[in-house]
């Protein structure tokens, strides 16, 4: 509708502007003779976004192509390494590791350990700070880094052989991933890994993180490019064609990444057979497991474990128990332990492919759990608990065991019943202790609790830089919280364009708060041009929904006529609508109507009612009204409504006190 024409304009106005302080690539080479002497002097955070604003950012292509052109000339024979600038060529970007380590090969074949430990110290503060700062685990806990390449270097670097590589959108084309499944050298276990480049993305693009997804510009401008390079990126294609029920189209870029040998192309090709054999056109359902196999030949653990499953329950295979339980007893010493059984498990609980196996759901989680898997072990307290065979207390117990190991989500369930219990001492411990593991909703309910001072003080900075965490790891609601803050000015200076753009971000994803608010901006022409027409349309989609707020909002447009024909009738049907749902602010209008019999029957009695309702909702003009109403026949109770008020909104004691006077005697207004 409205998205495309204000969104361009938005990501353009939302670029960082120049200042006159040092110019960062000026603070980037200060903070690398530093790391060079004293890597622990310098802190990797104010390093890698000072990294991002420079231009070595924008080098990472160049440097590449002549590093490649010197180790070519070097294995040729052509150059000796003394005869490379290696200060020039590392100064192009810093952030290469290769072009490091191989200028550290070289000062110490010449017997200069001065310079080589100057690359040496930059290698190990760059592997420092990216492995310490985040798990890599997940999507929410993805390792930053600028590019795809120096993911595969940290990854080797760490002892890993690469099995695969694959970019995965994430919220809705909103975030882009890259993932790498490694084998351990040393114990062949395979794990996966994400990092994430996005900020070097809006760093080259010159549009403010993390708003490069909207418009889909995250898929035309960057996943379209990359496609055009690199095979890894056709998984990503290949899942927004699946999403556009593209099917066909998705089963080409799989086609496409098998033919280099992507051996997850083979393991999402195989799936997608299987659920949509009849509208593939190149493929048959015979073949779904050929494509299973394949992906298992080149080592995929997810494939076997596919497969042990497909044999197990004898879809598309004939039926083979005994089977399934050898490629599990093969390959669970493959991961990390019990997880093979634990994904397992998740098969037969969702039904894939065929009818909810629970019995044998639970049998693959008792065993992952046996093997010491924390997830496993956190869903059988779960089911113990549902199914009553444990009481609360020795659910908790069991969830505070499971905290203890390490589990996040065990953590955050354990938070939210010492949150219930007002123990904030240990909700904020467990809180942090999941947050630190980068569990989005752990940063939101830290955010909410320093918002609302449940922790004693009220602290908004804390507040927001907790929401913002769980932010950018697309936690809607803390999108939408983040957005608000920034309208509000609150702990950060207030921009109506950032908030419009955070705002964007949780409503394209569907937030009704979010929706509702873009129609707020819109409204009151916060930053914008004033626009009833689109506030009525943005207004119109969250209340459809049931958003009480929206709801209201639409009937004071319909009640005063803004962008819209004047409708009594349609305003107190949706004010009437968002009373129902909750809203305080529709409720004190009803009452007002009622009070006034303006278009509707005079009743004191409706108003009342609907006063009442608004006081107990917490709006501050409804116990005023209500204070009102009672000031002939309850003067004693008026004034207790009008104390609640001044709780409610302090803001307006005064205004508060000087309605006091009007309708009662000053001495009984005193007490205010």
């Amino acid at each position: 509708m409205v998205w495309r024409l204000i969104l361009i304009i938005l990501l353009l106005s939302g670029c960082k502007t120049t200042t006159h302080q040092p110019t960062p690539d000026m603070e980037l080479n200060q903070l690398i003779e530093q790391i060079t002497q004293d890597p622990d002097s310098v802190s990797y955070l104010k390093f890698w976004n000072t990294y991002l604003q420079s231009s070595q950012a924008h080098n990472t292509g160049i440097q590449f192509e002549q590093y490649q052109q010197n180790i070519n000339a070097l294995e040729a024979g052509t150059l000796i390494c003394t005869d490379i600038d290696w200060q020039a060529l590392t100064g192009l970007n810093v952030w290469s590791i290769n072009p490091h380590l191989t200028a550290a090969e070289c000062y110490e074949s010449q017997g200069l350990p001065a310079l080589a430990n100057n690359h040496n110290n930059i290698v190990s503060f760059l592997l420092n700070g990216v492995l310490s700062s985040k798990s890599g685990e997940s999507f929410y806990s993805a390792y930053e880094v600028p590019t795809a390449g120096d993911a595969e270097d940290i990854i080797e670097l760490s002892g890993y052989t690469i099995v695969d590589q694959y970019s995965e959108f994430r919220a809705n084309r909103h975030a882009l991933y890259y993932v790498i499944v490694a084998n351990e050298q040393e114990t062949n276990i395979q794990r996966t890994f994400y990092f994430d480049n996005m900020r070097l993305y809006h760093a080259l693009s010159g549009v403010q993180f993390p708003f490069l997804g909207l418009d889909d510009q995250l898929y035309s401008l960057v996943l379209k490019t990359l496609t055009q390079s690199t095979y890894t990126a056709n998984m990503a294609e290949a899942a927004a064609a699946i999403a556009a029920k593209e099917y066909n189209k998705a089963a080409n870029f799989y086609l496409s990444a098998i033919a280099v040998g992507s051996a997850k192309a083979n393991y999402e090709l195989a799936k997608l057979c299987l659920l949509k054999s009849s509208e593939l056109a190149s493929l048959n359902k015979h073949s779904c497991s050929e494509f299973l196999i394949q992906a298992a030949e080149l080592d995929l653990i997810d494939a076997h474990i596919l497969l042990a499953y497909l044999y197990h329950q004898g879809i598309d295979v004939e039926p083979d128990k005994e089977l399934s339980n050898e490629l599990m007893k093969t390959i669970s010493p493959r991961l990390e332990p019990g997880k093979a059984w634990y994904k397992l498990a998740n098969y037969f609980y969702s039904g894939y492919l065929a009818d909810v196996d629970t019995g044998s759901a639970v049998k693959a989680m008792e065993k992952s759990a046996s093997q010491g898997n924390t997830d496993a072990k956190y869903f059988l307290v779960q089911k113990s608990y549902s199914d009553k065979k444990i009481n609360k207390q020795q659910f908790t117990e069991r969830l505070e065991l499971l905290s203890k190991k390490g589990h996040a989500l065990s953590q955050y369930i354990l938070a939210m019943h010492y949150t219930k219990q007002q123990d904030m001492n240990l909700a904020k411990h467990w809180l942090e202790q999941a947050a630190e593991q980068g569990v989005p909703g752990a940063y939101f309910k830290l955010g909410v609790a320093y918002q609302f001072g449940h922790f004693g003080t009220k602290d908004l900075t804390k507040a927001f830089i907790n929401y913002q965490e769980a932010a950018i790891r697309w936690y809607q609601p803390a999108q939408f919280k983040v957005g608000w803050f920034n309208m509000e000015g609150k702990a950060v200076y207030k921009d109506y364009n950032i908030a419009l753009l955070w705002f964007n971000l949780c409503a394209l994803r569907g937030n009704l708060d979010c929706i509702a608010n873009i129609g707020y901006i819109f409204d009151l022409g916060l930053g914008v041009e004033q626009d009833h027409n689109i506030a009525y349309t943005y207004y119109k989609a969250a209340a459809d929904k049931g958003l009480p707020r929206a709801q209201y909002n639409l009937g004071y447009l319909y009640n005063y006529g803004y962008g819209v024909d004047k409708d009594i009738n349609q305003a107190l049907e949706w004010y009437q609508k968002a009373a129902e749902n909750g809203d305080a602010m529709a409720m004190n209008t009803l009452g007002r109507f009622y009070l006034k019999g303006v278009d509707v029957i005079q009743s004191n009695e409706m108003a009342l009612e609907y006063f009442k309702k608004s006081s107990h909702h917490g709006h501050v003009w409804g116990s005023i009204n209500l204070a009102e109403m009672h000031t002939q026949d309850h003067p004693q109770k008026a004034i207790e409504l009008y104390k609640k008020a001044i709780t409610q909104s302090n803001s307006l004691r005064l205004k508060i006190i000087f309605k006091c006077n009007n309708k009662l005697s000053s001495e009984l207004c005193q007490s205010l």
